[in-house]
């Protein structure tokens, strides 16, 4: 994890949590394990301008009640073929969530079950799922809700998906 916050009330603000996906040392990057980048755990936490990318889990992982998050960006770990995690994940035991402007990004062949998953009482809009490299059809949905309801977006083009709200 590269971060935890436990704490209730925190801000968080203009933060990239970032794994490397290149470097300059014959591939020694993809050889270090970087699994969330971000778990929430405490109450009433806020993040403005949060990104995350190429984490082996789920990228964001918020268990806290009354969290919210005002954009959000994260790049899937294309150089992890076998990724089954999510960009944004919810658990399902959270009643009061509010996530707006969260953008899901595939480069190169992943395919991904879903972008965004959270409980279907959270108040979610504005969420994106983009393949950069190939064509919208790598995300399976844009966002699940933790009772498996899925939504494939309101929107297409041949690489993006949106869904404007739940």
């Amino acid at each position: 994890v590269h971060a935890r916050i436990g704490g209730d009330g925190v801000v968080v603000d203009n933060t990239w949590m970032w794994h490397a996906d290149h470097d300059d040392c014959g591939g020694a990057s993809d050889g270090a394990f970087s699994g969330n980048g971000l778990v929430v755990q405490g109450r009433n936490v806020v993040a403005y301008g949060l990104k995350v990318e190429h984490m082996m889990r789920n990228l964001v992982e918020w268990y806290g009640e009354n969290g919210e998050t005002y954009l959000y960006q994260s790049e899937l770990p294309y150089h992890a073929p076998t990724f089954n995690g999510v960009g944004y994940y919810v658990h399902p035991s959270v009643r009061s969530h509010k996530a707006l402007a969260i953008g899901v990004y595939i480069v190169g062949d992943l395919i991904a079950q879903t972008g965004i998953r959270v409980p279907p009482t959270a108040n979610l809009k504005n969420a994106f799922a983009w393949v950069i490299t190939g064509a919208h059809s790598q995300f399976h949905s844009v966002v699940c809700t933790n009772t498996s309801t899925c939504y494939f977006g309101q929107r297409c083009t041949y690489n993006a998906c949106y869904q404007y709200e739940l």
